[in-house]
């Protein structure tokens, strides 16, 4: 229980810094539609869909995706840092945390 309340805190905590950041800059409507798709397998997300939506190319939407996705392990990443003693623990923490949360489904 202990293991799985950390993973969702860290990993909320990582998304709010990402819708956070994304507001700063004007693409709040961006984070809403996208933060969906953290997670998503390439071949369960409709890009055609995904630029209507957003009113974008669907390169653009890749593009805006993949960046997403980066920005959002990076925050990740820094959270798990402030949880282990040593750098090192980092790569094996993140693989923890996503197995919790996998195992959880979410």
């Amino acid at each position: 229980f202990f293991d799985l309340s950390w993973a969702h805190a860290v990993a909320e905590e990582a998304l709010r810094r990402l819708r956070t950041e994304c507001e700063s800059k004007g693409r709040r409507r961006v984070f809403e539609v996208l933060n969906r798709y953290l997670g998503s397998e390439r071949a369960d997300i409709s890009y055609k869909d995904l630029s209507s939506e957003l009113g974008v190319s669907e390169t653009s939407v890749r593009n805006l995706l993949h960046q997403f996705r980066r920005r959002y392990r990076g925050l990740l990443r820094e959270e798990v840092a402030r949880t282990v003693k040593a750098n090192v623990d980092i790569e094996d923490e993140i693989r923890y945390l996503c197995a919790t949360l996998s195992a959880q489904g979410g």
